[in-house]
């Protein structure tokens, strides 16, 4: 299922195989719609670098980096083929990282 957001129509889950790090948790918050949104170890710069390498490696490419933010957060935007966009944002929250992924309607879902 796909879900219109302010940013565009996104999937409601993200593909089996897509890049997330190691021991991360589902996480609720009320930030609105999102392909995943969760909570992972260690810190936004950190989680950053993760996930914009591992996206790379995935075969997209980094169209923009933003942040830190004045809350401490960084947004990471990524195409891949055939129009395909992620963005990442990646917060701090109190003592935990969180990551939202909106994980775009035109990227292959299989």
């Amino acid at each position: 299922m796909q879900t219109d957001t302010s940013w565009g129509r996104i999937w409601d889950a993200l593909p089996e195989g897509f890049p997330l790090p190691a021991e991360f948790q589902a996480a609720e918050t009320r930030g609105g719609p999102a392909s995943a949104t969760m909570d992972v170890p260690g810190s936004v710069a950190a989680t950053v670098a993760f996930l914009q390498s591992e996206l790379e490696i995935a075969g997209f490419r980094t169209e923009s980096l933003s942040g830190p933010l004045e809350d401490g957060s960084q947004v990471l935007e990524s195409l891949g083929e055939g129009g395909c966009r992620v963005r990442s944002s990646v917060a701090p929250l109190g003592s935990a990282t969180i990551l939202t992924v909106l994980y775009g309607a035109a990227c292959p879902f299989p």
